[in-house]
């Protein structure tokens, strides 16, 4: 049978993976980060704090 590309494809293992996004608070914190590195800012408000509830 081949090997499957998908499977055996380069990056995290599922170790490392749930190590960094295992907890739903992780994911949020970690999407966070690559998505606003410098912080957020609202781009329309020009506002820089926000509350998510």
């Amino acid at each position: 049978m081949p090997r499957s590309t998908v499977q055996f494809q380069r990056g995290l293992s599922l170790t490392s993976f749930l190590a960094t996004y295992g907890t739903e608070e992780q994911c949020r914190e970690a999407l966070y980060r690559i998505r606003w590195p410098s912080g957020f800012c609202c781009p329309t408000l020009w506002v820089t704090a926000v509350v998510f509830s």
